[in-house]
């Protein structure tokens, strides 16, 4: 039962989620200062945080044997942190733009953006196929 419980609420998280980002988006970037769509994003964001309580009910009354615990694997993160860093540097560089009304910029933020993808997928890749290089320190133990 939890099971089910837990995958509609993760479906509806998601699309919760993606209806706040574009509404966010839409307010802030397109069309700032209209009061009834500022109040919907609020709306969404108090729905957002039910949902999350919602959810961590139904994550504490799961039983311990259905949860997995794995450890991240080394390609995951390091795509994580070069994705993370490349859209953050989109994302400011992109910010600037819209202050300073330059399209150069827009193009400059684009392909930091799709640089950082490739970047991402390169480094990914890479990870994986040497997962068991990285990790932990090896010590010989021929003492």
């Amino acid at each position: 039962m939890w099971h089910k419980a837990e995958l509609v609420l993760d479906g509806l998280f998601l699309a919760v989620s993606g209806a706040w980002g574009a509404v966010w988006y839409v307010d802030v970037w397109i069309t700032p200062g209209v009061s009834k769509l500022h109040q919907f994003r609020e709306d969404i964001w108090f729905v957002w945080i039910i949902l999350m309580m919602f959810r961590s009910f139904v994550q504490i009354r799961k039983p311990q044997s259905d949860i997995e615990l794995r450890e991240p694997s080394p390609e995951f993160f390091a795509s994580a942190v070069v994705l993370l860093t490349g859209c953050s540097a989109a994302y400011f560089i992109g910010r600037e733009g819209i202050e300073l009304d330059g399209r150069g910029i827009y193009w400059a933020a684009l392909i930091i953006f799709a640089g950082s993808v490739l970047a991402a997928f390169a480094i990914g890749l890479w990870a994986y196929r040497h997962a068991n290089e990285i990790g932990e320190a090896r010590f010989p133990s021929d003492r």
